[in-house]
């Protein structure tokens, strides 16, 4: 059941009515049952699958013996394996969100073990955390005590400016995928699919097209995990903050997935030994994390090469850094702010290149690369884009807001500061979204459509 969907969305709002008038103890039982069915729509298997693993980390964090926690973490990461890399040996249905539950329950097992919080007392708390229906099929990837904290406090009015921040979040989410989101597949596809035959400003419109879409795909269903969660009464964590604005590889990834790259550096980057022994040292742990970052997403070569362009993309942006920008002095304001564009712009790009190999298997992205150099001009047809003229100009329409939108999350605090604006500009901005939400719903493609990382 996709978050998106008509189904879904009568679904949550029909529990979430009997949610606000119900105590604790109810709206924990109600989210164990909304958890539970959720789950059991991808099927039966999956949904066994997880409740075991889930069980016998609660078991084995409750019995808090440093060995059987070490077991049970390699026992949970060997079912991650067979699942993702092995299936057509062993011919098995991957459960749904196996790579985001996997690190939920991992992650929360090495807590416990390194003593930073004491194990859930109550299972079906550790149930509601582990299941979460917001978060289980493409994340973002809670930490437990953040999340069993707040249901444990859920005896309480819900205020209406939660409510409204909730709305608010999961609507630009839902305005993210189905308007935005949709139309740059489109291209993204049509494009691809052609790539054999086109060459030059194609190519790299295919690029620049899947880049935006990737990150308004993700960015939208992490809104709309966000924005639901927030409407019961639970904060989750921020996934995203404005990537495309990082101004190297590194401040990238702390701002795309925040809650993976978090994680890899919690609980994979720091006990390697972090930066703590020596420059060689932080440079091979970063390669390393990097391409298990490419290899939680995929077992193919394109992932491994995907994760390892952004290991050496980081250690080279890192030595440039010591060596060379960091000795330079800009007396000038203006010196400074043209240097951090052009490594915002270079950022990006370098970005939204290696998405090929996220893209395409590895053969098709090498191709894509040498077609892209190959330019034969600017001159765009748009049947092979399958898109109007009409269509072309909203498409960059929507990218010059969503630009707009991201330099306002840049400089403020998001939703808190868009609250604190007069009530006027608000709601000319809510009319905004109706009114383009409207007009361009008929060309936005497949509001159902899944969304690209519930496929890892």
């Amino acid at each position: 059941m996709i978050l998106s969907s008509i189904a879904f969305l009568l679904s949550f709002f029909s529990m979430a009515i009997i949610y606000y008038f119900s105590r604790i103890t109810m709206r924990k039982v109600l989210l164990v049952l909304a958890n539970t069915i959720f789950y059991l729509y991808f099927g039966l298997n999956g949904f066994i699958y997880l409740f075991l693993i889930t069980l016998v980390s609660y078991w084995a964090a409750k019995r808090k013996q440093i060995n059987l926690v070490y077991v049970t973490i390699i026992i949970i990461l060997f079912g991650l394996a067979i699942s993702k890399y092995f299936t057509k040996e062993f011919d098995i249905i991957v459960p749904v969100g196996i790579s985001f539950f996997t690190f939920k329950i991992v992650g929360y097992l090495c807590d416990v073990k390194n003593d930073k919080y004491a194990p859930v007392d109550n299972f079906f708390d550790y149930y509601n955390y582990v299941f979460f229906f917001a978060q289980i099929t493409a994340g973002p990837i809670e930490r437990c005590n953040n999340f069993v904290k707040q249901i444990n406090e859920l005896d309480r009015q819900l205020s209406y400016e939660e409510l409204k921040s909730g709305f608010v979040i999961f609507g630009l989410g839902m305005f993210e995928k189905i308007i935005i989101s949709a139309r740059l597949s489109t291209v993204a596809n049509n494009i691809f699919a052609q790539a054999g035959d086109l060459y030059g400003v194609y190519i790299l419109l295919g690029i620049f097209a899947y880049g935006l879409q990737i990150y308004t795909d993700f960015d939208s269903y992490s809104n709309i995990a966000i924005g639901l969660a927030k409407m019961l009464g639970i904060d989750t964590m921020r996934n995203f903050n404005v990537p495309y604005l990082a101004h190297n590889l590194s401040d990238f990834w702390r701002r795309w997935h925040i809650s993976l790259s978090s994680w890899l550096r919690d609980y994979l980057y720091i006990p390697l030994g972090g930066n703590r022994k020596g420059t060689w040292r932080k440079y091979l742990n970063v390669l390393v994390v990097s391409l298990a970052s490419g290899i939680w997403h995929g077992n193919t070569a394109n992932f491994a090469m995907w994760g390892f362009l952004h290991g050496i993309g980081q250690i080279v942006a890192n030595m440039f850094h010591i060596n060379i920008s960091k000795k330079l002095t800009f007396n000038k304001r203006m010196w400074q702010i043209i240097g951090k564009i052009s490594s915002i712009i270079v950022t990006f790009a370098f970005v939204n290149v290696c998405w090929l190999f996220f893209r395409l298997d590895f053969n098709a992205a090498m191709m894509c690369i040498s077609h892209m150099l190959k330019f034969d001009g600017w001159q765009i047809d748009l049947t092979l884009l399958g898109i109007s003229y009409f269509e072309w100009v909203a498409l960059w329409l929507l990218i010059g807001l969503l630009f707009i939108s991201d330099l306002f999350r840049y400089f403020a605090e998001g939703i808190k500061d868009f609250n604190r604006l007069p009530f006027i500009v608000r709601w000319v901005v809510y009319l905004l979204v109706v009114f383009l939400f409207v007009m361009l719903y008929p060309y936005g493609g497949n509001y159902v459509s899944d969304f690209i990382y519930s496929n890892f």
